[in-house]
C-alpha cells in the first residue's frame, strides 16, 4: 500500500481511537484496537507500532493488566499507565514492561508490593524500594539494576507507625544500609526515626560520592548536626539536597549546617526545613555561604530565621561584598529576615525569583525610609492582612514586582477592589478568598476586575453567597485575558448554571474545579477540553 493511503488510514484510525477514548470507556477502545489489529494485520509494523498512538491506559485490576499486555504484544509500547491497581505477587515480567510507561499513580499510600523468588518488593514509578534486608544485599550486587537498568531513584522507607514493639517486626523494617554501595542518582531515605544510628559514624556517603546527585533526608532524628555534616560533606557529588530532620540535641543553631552546605561544592537545590522552634542561622553564616558558593542556585527554608550578628551588617567593604552570587531563587516560610542588613540587601536585590510566605517584615514596617529595591526581581508574595496588602501591593515602597499575589485573609472585597484597579503590570497571577460583600462593595468589585489589564489567571475560594458567586464567575469568564481559573468552594453552586458559563467562556484555556458532586461539571471540563 503506497505512503500516500498509509497517511489516510493512520489519521482516519487515529481520529476514531480519540474518538471512542472521548466517547465510549477504555474497555471498549481496547476492544476496538485488538478487532482493528486482526483486521489491519499488514500495517503492524508501519502503523500500529510507529504511528497510531493510543495515549493512556488506567490499570484497576488484574484483568486491567492483562488487557494491557494483550494492547503491548499488538505493539502498542509507547502508552501512558495510570496505575490504581494494588494487587500482590503480580508477575515482574509485566511489571517490567509497565514501569517505565507508568506517569501517574493514584490514591497510593505505600509502594507497590510484588514478588521475586520468594522475597517480596515494592515499587513506585520513582522508587524502588524493601521490606527485607536480603534485597539489600541483592542492591550491593547490582541485581537491583540488572532487574530495571533505567531506575532514576531509589527510596528506603521506614514508615515510624508501622514498627511495632513485636520483635517479630524488627528485622523487616530495620534497613541495613551501611556497605551499600552503588545507588543510583537519586535516593530518598525516610523514617529512620528508630534506626537513627545507622546514618552516624557511616562511610555510606563517601561511597556515594560520584553515583548520587540528589538526596532527601526526611522523618529522621539525627543525633546531632555535627555528625551529619561529617558524613554528608564526603559525597561531594550532590547537586540537589533535602534536609527535612529534626536532632537529638534539640539544637536550633543551623550554623553548622550551612558550614556543610560550603563544602558541597556541586549543590546547585537546597531544601531546609528543620523541626526545631526558633531554628536560625547566623547572617554572617548565611551571607558567606551565599556570596562564596559558586553553584548554588536555588534554596527553600522552612521555619528559618537569619538572625542578625553584627558582623556583616553594614560592612560593604568586606572581602564578601566582591563575590557574585550564583543564587537565582529563594523560597522562604515562616521566617525573619533582617531586611536591613546590607549583606542581605546585596542578596535579595540580586535575584531573579523570590517566593515568601508568612514572613516576619516587623524592621522593615519600622523603617519609614527602606534601603531595598526589589524592582529587578519576580517576587511571588502571600499577604495575610489589611496591613500587608497595603504593604506590599499598594504603597508598595520597596518597589516589589509583584507576579503571583495569594490574599490569606477571607475579603470584604475593599481591598481586591484596590488590588485589581491598581493594575499593575506584572501582576498575572492572582489567588483570594471571597466570603460575605456589600452590594456597593460587590459592584465595585467586578467593575475593577473589568477593568484589570494584566490578570491572565486566578484562584478564588467561594465560601458563602452563591450568588455572587456566579455573578462574580460570570465576569471573570467574559475577560479575553482570562486564560486560566481555579475555583474551590464549600457551599453549593448551581452546576448547570456553571457549565452553561464554561460553554460560553470562549477564551478560557484551563479550568479547574474543587466543589460537592462536581461530576457533571468535570465532565463538562473534559468535553471544552479544559483539563
Amino acid at each position: 500500500m503506497g505512503v500516500v493511503s498509509n497517511l489516510i488510514v493512520t489519521k482516519i484510525l487515529q481520529n476514531v481511537i480519540d474518538h471512542m477514548k472521548f466517547h465510549l470507556n477504555e474497555k471498549s477502545t481496547l476492544s476496538f484496537i485488538q478487532e482493528f489489529y486482526f483486521i489491519c494485520h499488514e500495517w503492524t509494523e508501519s502503523i500500529l507500532k510507529k504511528k497510531i498512538v493510543y495515549k493512556k491506559v488506567t490499570i484497576y485490576s488484574e484483568e486491567d493488566l492483562l488487557e494491557y499486555e494483550r494492547i503491548y504484544k499488538l505493539g502498542f509500547h509507547n502508552i501512558n499507565v495510570i496505575f490504581k491497581y494494588y494487587g500482590k505477587d503480580l508477575p515482574v515480567k509485566t511489571l517490567s514492561q509497565i514501569l517505565p510507561n507508568i506517569v501517574k499513580m493514584k490514591n497510593y499510600k505505600l509502594p507497590l508490593e510484588f514478588s521475586d523468588n520468594g522475597t517480596k518488593y515494592q515499587f513506585t514509578p520513582r522508587y524502588i524500594a524493601t521490606t527485607k534486608r536480603d534485597y539489600l544485599i541483592a542492591l550491593k550486587k547490582g541485581k537491583l539494576f540488572d532487574r530495571f537498568p533505567n531506575i532514576k531513584k531509589l527510596s528506603l522507607i521506614c514508615p515510624s507507625n508501622y514498627v511495632d514493639e513485636d520483635e517479630e517486626f524488627e528485622d523487616i523494617y530495620r534497613f541495613d544500609i551501611d556497605g551499600v554501595t552503588q545507588v543510583p542518582e537519586h535516593v530518598h531515605l525516610d523514617g529512620f526515626d528508630e534506626f537513627t544510628h545507622q546514618l552516624n559514624g557511616l562511610d555510606i556517603f563517601e561511597s556515594w560520592n560520584g553515583s548520587l546527585k540528589s538526596l532527601k533526608i526526611s522523618g529522621i532524628t539525627v543525633e546531632s548536626y555535627d555528625d551529619l555534616c561529617i558524613d554528608l560533606q564526603q559525597c561531594k557529588s550532590i547537586t540537589k539536597l533535602n534536609l527535612n530532620i529534626d536532632n537529638d540535641e534539640n539544637k536550633s543553631n543551623l550554623n553548622v549546617l550551612f558550614h556543610l552546605f560550603g563544602k558541597l561544592p556541586n549543590l546547585q537545590k537546597l531544601v531546609l526545613n528543620p523541626h526545631i522552634p526558633e531554628s536560625y542561622v547566623s547572617a554572617f553564616k548565611f551571607i558567606e555561604f551565599i556570596l562564596t558558593h559558586h553553584n548554588i542556585t536555588d534554596i527553600s527554608l522552612f521555619n528559618v530565621d537569619v538572625k542578625e550578628d553584627g558582623k556583616y551588617a553594614n560592612q560593604l567593604d568586606t572581602p564578601l561584598a566582591n563575590h557574585k552570587q550564583s543564587l537565582k531563587k529563594i523560597r522562604m516560610v515562616n521566617a525573619k529576615v533582617p531586611l536591613e542588613n546590607m549583606g542581605m540587601k546585596k542578596i535579595m536585590e540580586s535575584l531573579d525569583f523570590i517566593k515568601l510566605q508568612e514572613c516576619s517584615w516587623e524592621t522593615m514596617y519600622a523603617n519609614s525610609n527602606p534601603i531595598m529595591d526589589m524592582s529587578k526581581v519576580k517576587s511571588d508574595l502571600s499577604v495575610y492582612n489589611r496591613e500587608q496588602v497595603q504593604w506590599f501591593v499598594l504603597s508598595n515602597p520597596l518597589q516589589w514586582t509583584i507576579t503571583t499575589l495569594d490574599i490569606q485573609e477571607y475579603s470584604n472585597g475593599h481591598h481586591l477592589t484596590d488590588i485589581f484597579n491598581k493594575n499593575l503590570p506584572s501582576l498575572t497571577n492572582i489567588h483570594f478568598p471571597i466570603d460575605e460583600l456589600e452590594n456597593t462593595c460587590k459592584q465595585q468589585l467586578l467593575e475593577a476586575i473589568v477593568a484589570n489589564k494584566y490578570v491572565t489567571s486566578i484562584k478564588i475560594r467561594f465560601t458563602n453567597d452563591k450568588i455572587i458567586a456566579l455573578e462574580i464567575l460570570e465576569t471573570i469568564l467574559k475577560k479575553p485575558q482570562i486564560k486560566h481559573l481555579s475555583v474551590r468552594e464549600s457551599i453549593f453552586i448551581d452546576r448547570e448554571k456553571i457549565c452553561n458559563l464554561l460553554e460560553t467562556a470562549q477564551y478560557l484555556q484551563h479550568f479547574q474545579y474543587d466543589g460537592r458532586r462536581s461530576g457533571n461539571i468535570q465532565s463538562q471540563i473534559k468535553k471544552l477540553h479544559l483539563d
